[in-house]
């Protein structure tokens, strides 16, 4: 009998590596204002090559996309170099909070 796959795997938008190794995301993480595993990070993308090609998207390998991730550190760099991202990283809870609303906007 065939194996069954799945059509479409759960993802990180912003992957579990990035949380590990940015200062400013530790930070909103541990007040409480940014959440590795919450539903607002996660995305579901097709398996299958095929499929993704027709939806004109990535297929989500398991592992993440370099580029994708590169990107995704550039932003967060250019957010904690802001004000609000230097005052965050001081302890500013009002700048947590809006760096928090623009990580998820990312």
């Amino acid at each position: 009998m065939p194996r069954a796959s799945l059509l479409f795997q759960d993802h990180h938008v912003i992957e579990q590596q990035t949380f590990r190794n940015n200062e400013l995301l530790e930070a909103l993480v541990e007040a409480g204002l940014v959440e590795k595993d919450a539903f607002a990070n996660r995305i579901n993308m097709p398996s299958d090559r095929v499929l993704a090609q027709g939806l004109g998207i990535s297929p989500h390998n398991g592992g993440p996309i370099r580029d994708y991730n590169r990107g995704t550190a550039l932003r967060l760099n250019a957010l904690a170099a802001s004000r609000d991202g230097l005052a965050a990283l001081d302890g500013d809870p009002q700048a947590m909070e809006r760096v928090a609303m623009r990580v998820h906007h990312l």
